[in-house]
């Protein structure tokens, strides 16, 4: 309205000669700025930083696909004082997204084209960004994981945003199932943790299992509420080793006791890819029967776990080297939880709770875990848990499969009535020995009531 009545005083009469004078931040074209940074070589920076400083307002100017001049500048692994220029002239322009979703924090994280520096600049130039996802799902800390980001940058953008270590995308991937995994091929215990001397494959061991340990004890502490016992445990300097195997402690009222538990436990829980949990049974044995604060193995609380969506491992050269059989890396990768816990030790079958004396299987049943990746397994290793009742439920594991199928959707009728199926087929004289009992059991209640029936 303003505009129209200077316009008016001016004497304009025609809309187009309105629109003429209105300011304007989206364009079809490069502006000047732009077409210097499009263009820029190694000794062209200064005129970039020249044109910022004598014209701000191209900063915010969208071109193309809605590209600003930041989301050029991220492309070219840009000096940091162009960088501090344009936030300068236009603060919080990081978070502006291109027609792609793209914040300008996704393109300096995405392709690795900018310095560690810049990236930690954008990232305290604009918060807002760092939650931001562009039109595939993805976070900035999606982008960071596969672009290889120090543990600096994926540290602080963790701490801004911790939700969004399992945070997923449209492909149902999270940053922590795109970490890179060369540690499942280290031969010793010293291949992954701090050392004096190291090879180049040990340091890739080292570094991508110090990043694993990063997202897993950071969705411990940050997001599910356990107190670290270091002042700062996630510093780069503390020993992988120390780090996997320290106590986990979560306060969950001031009146009452905390929750203690060790890795392993928030390993078989969380939606973490299943590599952490193979490496931390495979070098750390002694947590595979370790109990919780509430009497759990960590065989229990994966049984008991929600059922997750299992995306499969990220593979690049470094995690599956040419040398590997293909077939045994798809036969690790399809492994379960479950299935990797029992196969590091089998006597974790027929643990129950400490508290409740509730058994692996009867705790995979209520769940509503898989037959063939939880179940069969957990009865291969302990066969007599087939004859156990569960201590909440009172009932014979057929039984709690056949509740759950009555529960069950349509979609999962199927699943669950074969469940049934096979666990009577492994001790059919259960179904017997229950009916008879049944019978019995109608009888004596019918003698009773035929006893103290009275007559009128």
């Amino acid at each position: 309205r303003l505009i129209r009545d200077e316009h008016k005083q001016r004497g304009s009469s025609t809309m187009s000669e309105l629109i003429i004078f209105q300011p304007r931040t989206t364009i079809n074209w490069r502006n000047k700025l732009q077409e210097l940074i499009n263009n820029v070589g190694d000794n062209k920076w200064a005129e970039v930083i020249a044109r910022i400083q004598s014209h701000p307002q191209e900063v915010c100017v969208q071109g193309p696909h809605g590209q600003t001049a930041l989301h050029l500048s991220c492309c070219r692994y840009p000096p940091t004082p162009v960088i501090r220029a344009i936030l300068d002239a236009a603060p919080g322009i990081t978070a502006l997204p291109n027609g792609d979703g793209e914040t300008s924090l996704h393109l300096a994280l995405g392709s690795a084209s900018a310095s560690e520096e810049v990236q930690l600049l954008l990232i305290q130039d604009s918060l807002e960004a760092i939650f931001k996802v562009d039109n595939n799902g993805d976070t900035p800390l999606h982008l960071a994981v596969i672009s290889g980001a120090s543990r600096r940058v994926l540290l602080t953008l963790i701490q801004f945003n911790p939700l969004a270590v399992l945070q997923p995308n449209h492909n149902s991937r999270t940053p922590f199932d795109n970490l890179r995994r060369s540690y499942v091929h280290a031969t010793t215990l010293e291949d992954i943790i701090c050392s004096s001397t190291e090879s180049p494959d040990e340091f890739f061991f080292r570094d991508d299992w110090n990043k694993a340990l990063l997202f897993l004890l950071s969705a411990a502490s940050l997001i599910y509420g356990f107190t670290l016992p270091l002042n700062n445990p996630l510093e780069e300097s503390n020993n992988n080793d120390c780090l996997a195997r320290m106590e986990l402690c979560h306060y969950i009222s001031p009146f009452r006791s905390s929750y203690k538990c060790v890795p392993l436990h928030i390993a078989t829980w969380i939606n973490c890819p299943r590599s952490v949990t193979k490496t931390l049974t495979t070098w750390y044995p002694d947590q595979c029967l370790a109990v919780d604060s509430f009497g759990n193995t960590p065989l229990c609380l994966a049984a008991s776990a929600p059922l997750w969506n299992y995306t499969g491992d990220f593979v690049d050269e470094l995690d599956d080297p040419e040398e590997e059989d293909d077939d045994d890396c798809e036969l690790q990768k399809d492994e379960s939880v479950v299935q990797i816990l029992l196969s590091a030790n089998p006597s974790a079958a027929s643990i129950p709770n400490a508290r409740n004396g509730r058994l692996p299987l009867a705790l995979a049943l209520e769940a509503g875990k898989p037959f063939d990746t939880a179940l069969f397994p957990i009865i291969q290793a302990y066969p007599q848990a087939i004859e156990i009742r569960d201590t909440a439920t009172h009932l014979y594991p057929f039984m709690m499969a056949a509740v759950a199928a009555a529960a069950s959707d349509d979609d999962d009728e199927e699943s669950t009535l074969n469940t049934v199926f096979q666990l009577l087929l492994m001790q059919p004289q259960l179904v017997t020995t229950t009916t008879t009992s049944s019978s019995k059991r109608s009888l004596s209640l019918a003698t009773c009531g035929r006893n103290s029936r009275r007559k009128y």
